[in-house]
């Protein structure tokens, strides 16, 4: 259980007293007080980098004062160490639910009134004394060359979250925005947008909330989910938080999802504490989060624009096998090239279907912005003329191909409309 004192600093996590390993970098909760100095050193240095704290809030001895940061002594402070444990190359820490504190305890809560009502209420039926924030995630780039900080800090918080006891225990994240889009593919389903990105100093911070009981259960069913794009993510990200660990280590629940969704092999290595090379699994899973992050990107673009790629994939055989079998017919006049019409039906018919695709996808919808609607409109018709308009500059083009032309551009104007009513009876159908 967590536990935390007005007076004293939490005794939180279970692995801040570990043997320091000269040869690899250590993740741990710290309660050495050189080692916190050193860490909110780094932190103060840092913000001072980004400007997100002028000199006058930093004290003399390189950290923020109190008046900067009045979290500091209901904080435990979580480092990555280098060079036997002597140096700090990574930290974050996590703020505590300080009782006469109250809502004060943490610095997310500041912007409680901008958050959306429904999670205004989630956090108050959660309880302030069952969340703690994340906040400080700072590296040193020269001691954390290879990036290891972030993943290597949070793992050792998860770890710390899922085996406090307290199934109810949740986070609050304030993400820049480019971290939050990786950790809603990453904590898929239980990482909760809170609002409006808030006005941090610096930087604009994408408010998050996150409970981590939840999050292990549903990572582990999502790595088995054939229709989740990012389940490579999922399943590299199960190896990678519980490499290494052993059964007194880890909630029992996780160890019974893991049999239930079939990763026999997990369960016996905690069971065993049989894990091989902890350093070699954790480079393989961190390789294998991101290539399972490219690959996802791939499935979820292929299964958003699956409409899209079949009517070009249709569009460009039945325009090769039209123009092969008539190919002398569509040349009415002899500086008619039947191959530049071929030509440029074919690269005309990306965009072409991009902007029937568009308009059509997108039709009643209101927050579809009429600039990018005409850059559709514009797309689909300079696509649908431009054979045709070929045509007309050589003189060949017949009174039966205007009316085609005249007729494709018709229709395009009317994509909306119907798109629009179709989607209509589709709803009324189902109700």
């Amino acid at each position: 259980m967590i536990e935390d004192s007005v007076n004293a600093r939490p005794q939180y996590g279970q692995n801040y007293e570990i043997e320091k390993v000269a040869e690899a970098p250590n993740f741990y909760a710290t309660h050495d007080p050189e080692l916190i100095k050193k860490a909110q050193q780094l932190t103060a240095r840092t913000y001072l980098q980004r400007k997100f704290i002028t000199p006058s809030e930093v004290g003399p001895d390189g950290t923020m004062t109190p008046e900067s940061d009045p979290y500091a002594d209901h904080a435990t402070y979580y480092v990555m160490t280098v060079n036997g444990g002597q140096d700090v190359a990574g930290t974050m820490r996590i703020i505590h639910y300080n009782h006469d504190k109250g809502a004060d305890s943490f610095p997310m809560m500041k912007y409680f009134e901008q958050y959306t009502p429904e999670m205004q209420q989630k956090i108050m039926d959660i309880g302030l004394e069952n969340i703690f924030e994340l906040s400080s995630l700072v590296r040193d780039r020269e001691l954390d060359a290879n990036g290891e900080a972030s993943m290597g800090l949070y793992k050792q918080m998860y770890i710390d979250a899922i085996n406090s006891g307290n199934n109810n225990l949740t986070g609050l994240l304030a993400l820049n925005p480019y971290l939050y889009k990786q950790f809603e593919v990453l904590f898929r389903g239980t990482l909760k947008r809170l609002g409006p990105d808030l006005p941090y100093p610096g930087q604009d911070a994408s408010p998050a909330l996150l409970n981590f009981y939840d999050t292990s259960m549903t990572m582990i069913s999502q790595s088995r989910d054939r229709k989740n794009p990012y389940r490579g993510v999922h399943e590299a990200s199960v190896g990678y938080f519980l490499n290494g660990l052993s059964y007194n280590e880890i909630n029992p629940d996780v160890v019974d999802k893991l049999i239930e969704h079939g990763y026999d092999e997990y369960a016996h290595n905690i069971l065993h504490g049989d894990w091989g090379d902890e350093a070699e699994v954790a480079r393989q899973t961190m390789r294998d989060i991101k290539k399972g992050f490219v690959i996802g990107k791939v499935r979820e673009c292929v299964r958003h624009y699956r409409p899209e790629i079949l009517v070009s994939a249709g569009l460009l055989a039945y325009t090769a096998a039209r123009t092969g079998v008539v190919a002398e017919a569509m040349a009415p006049v002899s500086d008619v090239d039947w191959r530049v019409f071929l030509a440029a039906e074919l690269v005309t018919i990306p965009p072409y279907v991009w902007g029937v695709g568009d308009l059509a996808r997108n039709a009643g919808d209101p927050q579809y912005g009429r600039t990018r609607k005409l850059g559709a409109y514009a797309a689909a018709g300079a696509s649908f003329v431009t054979p045709y308009a070929y045509l007309a500059v050589e003189g060949g083009m017949s009174s039966q191909q205007g009316i085609v032309a005249a007729g494709g551009l018709a229709a395009m104007a009317a994509v909306p409309a119907v798109a629009k009513k179709v989607r209509k009876a589709i709803k009324s159908r189902k109700k």
